[in-house]
């Protein structure tokens, strides 16, 4: 139950262990931390330390937290990586597309080394899918890897998404 003022909760992610998870408080500029069992909060990301502008994708991972941000859609969107410790107030990294008319990054995925972003509410026509680089073991995004726009500009925004089981395919909600 929410007792603050209120937020949009764009997205949740629950840590790959099932013990915990996360929300995005858009309107807020914070991210919630809760045990899974008993919905306690157990901690709350919020600025200045965390560095969030408009949070609204969210990803755990075993070893870090990523958090998109849409910056109001005044500038392209960028994707905080914290680490999943004690220190993850601060992030070790704030990535910002490459791509100046992608505004909203709104979910994302993550496998074998590979973050997948999907892109919403943009300036561009339609949104995107776009793959970048993902170290596993240092949370570093290390550059883009693939984008695609046109294709599916008849279907409307991506929204949500998720690689199979096996990680060969990509599932995309509209």
């Amino acid at each position: 139950e929410n007792d603050r003022a209120l937020s949009h909760v764009a997205e949740i992610s629950f840590h790959p262990t099932g013990s915990y998870f996360a929300a995005t408080y858009e309107h807020l500029n914070e991210v919630h931390i809760f045990d899974s069992r008993t919905r306690k909060l157990l901690q709350v990301l919020k600025n200045p330390e965390s560095e969030f502008e408009t949070p609204h994708g969210l990803l755990f991972t075993d070893k870090y937290l990523l958090v998109s941000n849409s910056h109001n859609f005044t500038k392209p969107g960028t994707v905080n990586v914290y680490r999943n410790d004690s220190t993850i107030k601060k992030p070790i990294q704030k990535f910002q597309t490459p791509f100046n008319h992608l505004r909203e990054p709104h979910s994302l995925a993550v496998r074998d080394g590979r973050l997948v972003v999907t892109y919403a509410e943009n300036v561009a026509p339609s949104g995107a899918i776009v793959s970048y680089g993902f170290n596993e073991e240092t949370g570093e995004i290390t550059g883009l890897l693939d984008k695609t726009e046109s294709w599916f500009s008849g279907c409307g925004d991506p929204k949500g998404i998720c690689f199979n089981p096996d990680g060969t395919k990509v599932f995309v909600t509209f």
